[in-house]
């Protein structure tokens, strides 16, 4: 009898550090032998401290939070799921996720997300999806981005992309990888203008990227095909030591007088294959 007792009580303190675990905020619960913490929709402008160490699904989602810090998430290492869609996040501190090595879903779409901390997805080893659509970000880093062994789903569309050289990686990536990437129609650059709207894997040839600044097309737009590669050789010929300005040069030509940053100079003979200083003449 003093046994049975003993399990009782046992079992009984269990559930109420359980209880009081959980947030007053959230709901928690366990559902087929998982832990979840159900937090969405709270009006919630931060993590909450308290949670069960055990949870493994966790829900943040329509919440205001606009900032994810370093420490948010290690005392919950066990998290399978995060769900933080439909939030206001607008940073998200380096090793914020580098602690969560059991997690297989993420979401952090609908958010207001420019610089995201893509080293910590190279502890993410068991991540097999991952939504980061209808963010703010105009850059992805080329190495190792999404080499995630057992990644299967990734969002990355409605996000105001920038094509320049640096983003040409992402074309060939989307073109061999063998994972579901859902509406590569709307994974779009925003930038430059005559790119705008156009999808990352339909563009074509290297010449149609941007430089950083766009400055090129704009000549290009005003001065014809052909008139362009005229101009590009006479840039590239340019004495630098006597024409330049403002870490830029000023060029003459017959439709205009034209500033071209230096930036845009390091990709002007065939873009994205060229030196990165300008050629002088001889």
């Amino acid at each position: 009898m003093a046994t049975r007792y003993l399990l009782l009580l046992c079992l009984w303190t269990a559930a109420v550090a359980t209880v009081q675990c959980c947030p007053a905020s959230c709901s928690c619960m366990d559902k087929y032998n998982h832990q979840l913490a159900d937090c969405a929709s709270k009006d919630l402008e931060s993590v909450p401290v308290d949670l069960p160490a055990n949870v493994t699904t966790l829900s943040l989602s329509a919440n205001n939070i606009k900032v994810l810090k370093s420490k948010s998430f290690v005392n919950v290492t066990m998290i399978t799921s995060l769900w933080l869609g439909h939030n206001a996040i607008v940073t998200v501190e380096r090793d914020t996720l580098a602690t969560l090595v059991n997690l297989r879903s993420l979401d952090i779409s609908h958010n207001k997300i420019v610089h995201f901390p893509w080293e910590d997805l190279a502890n993410l080893t068991a991540l097999q999806l991952l939504k980061m659509n209808n963010n703010e970000m105009v850059h992805l880093p080329k190495d190792g981005t999404f080499d995630i062994p057992g990644l299967s789903h990734l969002q990355i569309y409605n996000n105001p992309f920038s094509c320049s050289c640096n983003l040409e990686w992402l074309r060939d990536w989307i073109a061999q990888a063998k994972i579901s990437i859902p509406e590569q129609e709307n994974t779009a650059c925003d930038a430059p203008a005559h790119l705008q709207g156009l999808s990352v894997p339909n563009i074509e040839n290297t010449e149609d990227w941007g430089t950083e600044y766009g400055a090129l097309y704009v000549i290009r737009e005003k001065l014809g095909t052909k008139a362009y590669k005229d101009l590009e050789t006479r840039i590239w010929n340019y004495d630098l030591e006597n024409h330049t300005s403002n870490q830029g040069i000023w060029t003459i030509y017959e439709t205009g007088l034209y500033f071209i940053p230096m930036v845009a100079l390091s990709c002007i003979k065939v873009f994205c294959n060229t030196p990165s200083q300008p050629k002088k003449s001889v």
